[in-house]
């Protein structure tokens, strides 16, 4: 998601519908995606997946830590998906969005494989208190956790361990909008961001060596 600075998913959905793809091409690439959006009274709901899998090609430059030996291959399975209650009110809602996606594969050695996951859960509380107040909280969970094969090409191809990354980071925002004075807007609010991120290594023997581990709060009104 690099660039990207807001997504904004649907809340209501008007009609049921449901929808299947899938596909073939170079270096044995297949995709497969779903996806289905319905209601039910004041409920409405999306669910959808996806799985691509790839035997990619070979790269790299001879003797270099990147050289792959054979076709690099990967899996990645992305499952999602969005409840939405209108409360009392269409414009008085409760959402809750979650995410998952599991990216597992080799870089075409047979000791560099990775596997990485990425979670995401977003709750959503819009409520239009009056013609003029609007109010608005929403809170986040992103959990990240990427492991990476190591070897000692060129040397070998033996194992030396794993490097994991693990990163962690929940927002919270809360935003008061007020309608004045015909086509005047005043908004306050507070927003508040959590961070925790680490890196280890693995052994081949399962010993875990720490290498960085930062905390970072910040909140702003």
């Amino acid at each position: 998601l690099a660039g990207t600075t807001n997504l904004i998913l649907k809340d209501r959905i008007d009609q049921t519908l449901t929808r299947a793809q899938a596909g073939y091409g170079s270096y044995d690439t297949f995709n497969a995606r779903i996806y289905h959006q319905g209601h039910q009274g004041n409920l409405s709901y999306f669910v959808g997946a996806s799985d691509e899998r790839s035997n990619y090609t070979q790269y790299g430059a001879t003797n270099s830590w990147l050289q792959t030996l054979e076709a690099a291959d990967y899996d990645k399975l992305k499952v999602y998906g969005k409840l939405s209650v209108a409360l009392d009110r269409t414009d008085h809602t409760l959402s809750l969005f979650l995410h998952h996606t599991a990216h597992r594969g080799d870089l075409g050695r047979p000791n560099r494989d990775f596997d990485n996951r990425y979670r995401t859960a977003n709750l959503a509380y819009d409520n239009q208190l009056s013609q003029a107040l609007h109010l608005q909280f929403k809170a986040g969970d992103r959990d990240y956790q990427r492991d990476f094969g190591e070897d000692n090409y060129s040397t070998s191809l033996a194992p030396t361990g794993h490097s994991v990354t693990r990163q962690r980071i929940r927002p919270l925002d809360l935003t008061l909008n007020y309608q004045h004075a015909e086509d005047a807007l005043l908004t306050i609010g507070s927003d508040r961001q959590s961070v925790d991120y680490a890196t280890e290594s693995i052994s081949t023997a399962g010993v875990v060596t720490p290498q960085n581990a930062v905390t970072a709060t910040s909140q702003g009104f």
